[in-house]
């Protein structure tokens, strides 16, 4: 009598994949400094080098009048750094985070009135952000739905992001770009999640 098993063995390799990298904005080639926009009834302007002492820290609370990035009113303070794409501060980030404190808000609206942020290259190149990628808008004056306009190209439309009430209380909004976009970056040895699955069969025949 002839007996045949078959034995099935399956191989499910596993391959980890790797993580997707942006790059810092601090090593772009020729990057030279940051101009960030900002409405006050006027339009303006405010330039930090690469590794300037705004980029590079998030002040503690609260904002004032003597701790600041910039102001261009009595009763609104930014405060404006590398960070994460969720507003976490990074000194090696791909992105930018202008926080505001806004605690008096008057008729005019609210606060973080942000209409665009720029890189400025040696070579004279700009480029604008092109992304939100995260924000916090509340209290009186805020206007959520605004937030696009610091990532539209457009230098004469702004943000309005609302106002605070407590020392600690930040508004923020956080930007991309297109330089610096996450992508993958696979290694030698990249070990994605296949689903290679190696199928042994084994006949043995036994005769009995």
């Amino acid at each position: 009598m002839i007996k045949i098993r078959n034995i099935l063995v399956s191989f499910s390799i596993l391959f980890v994949s790797s993580a997707a990298n942006a790059i810092p904005l601090q090593s772009l080639a020729g990057l030279s400094s940051i101009t960030i926009y900002e409405t006050t009834t006027h339009i303006f302007n405010h330039t930090f080098g690469v590794t300037s002492s705004q980029m590079l820290t998030r002040l503690g609370n609260p904002l004032s009048a003597i701790n600041n990035d910039f102001s261009n009113h009595s009763l609104e303070w930014y405060d404006a750094f590398y960070s994460n794409a969720d507003g976490t501060h990074n000194t090696q980030g791909a992105y930018i985070t202008i926080e505001a404190q806004f605690p008096s808000p008057g008729p005019g609206g609210g606060g973080l009135n942000v209409n665009e942020v720029v890189l400025n290259f040696s070579g004279g190149g700009t480029e604008n952000a092109n992304v939100v990628t995260s924000f916090n808008s509340f209290g009186f004056g805020a206007f959520p739905s605004t937030v696009g306009a610091v990532a539209d190209g457009n230098v004469n439309t702004f943000t309005t992001l609302g106002s605070t009430s407590t020392a600690s209380e930040r508004l923020s909004v956080t930007v991309g770009f297109a330089s610096t976009a996450e992508v993958s970056e696979p290694g030698p040895f990249v070990i994605l999640t296949l689903g290679l699955v190696m199928t042994l069969m084994v006949r043995r025949q036994r005769v009995l």
